[in-house]
């Protein structure tokens, strides 16, 4: 569990929400970061490979803003998405690590 903000959620939160959509794969990164005093949450999401392929640069962010609000809408709070190209993600042997806490 994380708490940003006085809000707690869990990473598995964002993993549901992102298999909700066809145009994202369920590998992801989530960095948390510290902004003054506030945290800062974004996320590294890969896209899949044929969304990433077809979809132009205008596509790719629209589509993460529709992946920002659905994400604001189930956890009360933002997250700054950043859709990544297909297998940029690390894949760790064993446990993954999707959590990246740099406050």
């Amino acid at each position: 569990m994380l708490i940003v903000g006085g809000v707690n959620f869990f990473p598995s939160q964002l993993e549901s929400v992102l298999l909700g959509f066809a145009e994202t794969s369920p590998h992801h990164a989530i960095h948390l970061d510290k902004k003054g005093a506030l945290d800062e949450v974004s996320a590294d999401i890969e896209a899949d490979a044929h969304f990433w392929g077809d979809a132009g640069e205008d596509i790719r962010t629209r589509m993460a803003t529709r992946i920002e609000a659905k994400i604001k809408d189930l956890l009360g709070f933002r997250i700054k998405v950043r859709l990544a190209e297909p297998n940029s993600i690390a894949r760790y042997e064993g446990k993954s690590k999707r959590v990246f806490d740099n406050r």
